[in-house]
């Protein structure tokens, strides 16, 4: 991956990460930031659905986010703050819902990026990956 690419990646990782810290539901006062637990047997783990539409990486849709690279979570997480934020926009209340599952599911995407980075799981090259 080229090293434009790569800073672009972590750009928008770094926005995400802004967004996430500075952004509160509308309801916001008293609000308390979202915790996840990612050692939740059931919906720790959540499986990746797609690929994000800039995402010029391999795919990751069928891994567990635990199976996922730092730079893809992160990634990941930013995309899906984007989603929420959209589907807030609209005004309806069905998208409301699912708005919540995106931050929730991005919230765990940053977390498990957390985890792996605290491992000593960094960004990894194209010409590490499996496939």
């Amino acid at each position: 991956m080229a090293k434009i690419d790569e800073l672009e990646i972590r750009i928008t990782a770094l926005e995400a990460r802004l967004q996430a810290l500075t952004t509160a539901p509308k309801a916001g006062i008293g609000v308390k930031p979202m915790g996840v637990d990612i050692d939740d047997p059931k919906w720790g783990d959540p499986e990746v659905r797609y690929v994000p539409k800039k995402w010029d990486g391999p795919s990751f849709v069928g891994y567990r986010f635990s199976g996922c690279p730092v730079h893809f979570l992160e990634f990941l997480a930013g995309e899906l703050t984007r989603s929420a934020e959209w589907k807030d926009s609209q005004g309806d209340e069905q998208k409301a819902k699912y708005a919540q599952m995106d931050r929730r599911d991005a919230a765990k995407a940053l977390a498990w990026a957390a985890r792996k980075r605290n491992a000593g799981e960094g960004p990894i090259d194209e010409a590490d990956m499996p496939f």
